[in-house]
């Protein structure tokens, strides 16, 4: 129902912490069009809004950076020019500090911790003076992992049997990773002052992973006992989009818009695999009585 486009393109995961944090960087966007109702043809059936961001093409001229440290993520901004007047790049990046910081709660015995990042970057040419080439790229994801060790040593004693330790060591591992990766390429060309076009060719993925993973080692009384299974499931789409826009503007009063789309879908509902092994061996020991 809603449509979210990042230069064209569809994105399906547009926010971070659950809706919270949107995944449009402000340093990048250059333009934002909003529609609530009805929605132009170009962006074919909806029944709800279209968003279409459109992001920066860059500095031909000068060099200009931002660093931000927040309480929540810290983010860089980079534009400026790869070539005089010629082509230019803007880069946007930006990280949860739990993130930043997880080798270190790693080792305070955190178990368990959640973080995003997000990476968009552009690149413009002039070619020549009618043409114009983009490229751009957009990485989002979100992430949670939790890892639980377990450790415990126990001394067992009962009047019938003779006493024996049971030693047991293991660990729970959850995983889950969920966002976009996004690239496009547009060619923008100028066939008069009335009339242009643009050619886009874009990829998209949206994928969703979860993976638990438990493994055991268990010595009791001498048998040793090994067991590692892992259970995964995955969700998704792909995308593979291409697009040609018109635009004839005869008179100032009067603008015509035309062109057509191709958009292919792959989609993966829930897709899951387990696997597990184990062993066993006895070590010599005493027997009990």
């Amino acid at each position: 129902e809603n449509l979210m486009l990042l230069d064209g393109s569809a994105l399906y995961n547009t926010g971070h912490l659950l809706g919270l944090t949107s995944v449009f960087s402000p340093e990048m966007v250059n333009k934002v069009t909003v529609y609530k109702s009805a929605f132009p043809a170009r962006y074919g059936g909806r029944t709800s809004s279209v968003v279409d961001v459109r992001t920066k093409d860059g500095n031909l001229k000068e060099t200009h950076g931002l660093v931000s440290l927040g309480l929540i993520s810290d983010k860089v901004y980079v534009e400026g020019p790869l070539k005089k007047d010629k082509a230019s790049f803007s880069v946007s990046g930006r990280i949860m500090q739990t993130g930043v910081f997880f080798p270190v709660m790693k080792a305070f015995g955190v178990p368990a911790n959640y973080w995003f990042y997000d990476l968009n970057a552009k690149l413009s040419w002039i070619l020549t003076g009618k043409d114009r080439l983009y490229a751009g790229f957009f990485n989002g994801n979100d992430m949670f992992k939790y890892n639980d060790p377990q450790e415990n040593y126990t001394h067992y004693y009962d009047e019938n049997y003779a006493p024996y330790d049971r030693y047991v060591k293991g660990s729970e591992n959850v995983k889950l990773l969920w966002g976009n990766l996004l690239g496009t390429v547009r060619w923008s060309h100028v066939y008069s002052p009335k009339m242009f076009s643009n050619l886009t060719i874009a990829a998209n993925r949206y994928n969703m992973k979860l993976s638990n993973g438990q493994e055991m080692n268990v010595n009791d009384d001498g048998v040793e006992s090994y067991s590692n299974s892992v259970f995964s499931m995955s969700s998704g789409i792909m995308d593979l989009h291409f697009q040609m826009d018109f635009d004839y503007t005869p008179v100032p009063e009067h603008r015509v818009k035309f062109g057509a789309e191709l958009i292919g879908h792959r989609f993966r509902p829930e897709a899951s695999a387990r696997r597990s092994r184990s062993r066993f061996r006895r070590s010599p020991t005493r027997s009990r009585c």
